[in-house]
């Protein structure tokens, strides 16, 4: 199906951009990052990586902050501007 203006939109691949690791971040940023990036809460994050949730709140500002953004949805937004690959949800992981 053609798109508005005649030509057809690019084709999204999952696999098309670089990795979230190989923004040479922290270990705990990069973990972190996944998580926002898959729509978690401060909460959430700070369940599944075993920290307080002030911590996962101050890794989320740290990411913010590094990232030139204010928001989490402009995060995301970076991200893909970048061509970073957007990690899968895992809904069956509960631990």
């Amino acid at each position: 199906m053609l798109g508005k203006g005649g030509h057809s939109p690019k084709p999204v691949s999952p696999h098309a951009g670089v990795t979230v690791e190989s923004l040479d971040l922290p270990p705990r940023l990069t973990e972190t990052l996944r998580y926002l990036l898959q729509g978690l809460s401060n909460k959430a994050i700070a369940r599944k990586m075993n920290i307080s949730e002030n911590t996962a709140k101050e890794y989320s500002s740290d990411l913010l902050a590094r990232f030139h953004v204010t928001r989490r949805t402009f995060l995301i937004v970076e991200m893909a501007r970048r061509d970073i690959e957007m990690p899968m949800s895992n809904t069956s992981s509960t631990s």
